[in-house]
């Protein structure tokens, strides 16, 4: 499944509760870890283990609407959602593949 780009605050909204399971990836694109992160994100939305999951990416330089709405502080920040819930949320930059990959296979297991 491809990484979706999320554009303002009501689509927000309206994709976390829309679909089962969602997780959004808060990056800024200046970010070197932030970087880093992007071809492992990627190649989880690719990865078919993860296809019934929904992948959002939020640049926080772009949209400071949605970063202010969530209340992020520190980036990388991984939210995951469950039917309309926020869930878990995994923080900073000593998130690497080990800890985003155990959440994803926890909510893929979950649906």
């Amino acid at each position: 499944m491809p990484v979706w780009t999320m554009t303002e605050v009501a689509q927000y909204k309206e994709i976390t509760s829309r679909y089962p399971v969602v997780v959004m990836f808060c990056c800024e694109s200046w970010s070197p870890t932030c970087q880093q992160m992007i071809p492992l994100f990627n190649q989880y939305a690719d990865d078919p283990e993860f296809a019934k999951i929904w992948f959002y990416k939020i640049d926080c330089d772009v949209q400071p609407d949605i970063s202010h709405y969530c209340n992020i502080v520190k980036l990388p920040t991984f939210f995951f959602f469950k039917n309309g819930q926020k869930t878990d949320t995994l923080v900073g930059s000593h998130l690497y593949s080990h800890a985003l990959l155990k959440l994803l296979r926890k909510h893929n297991a979950a649906r």
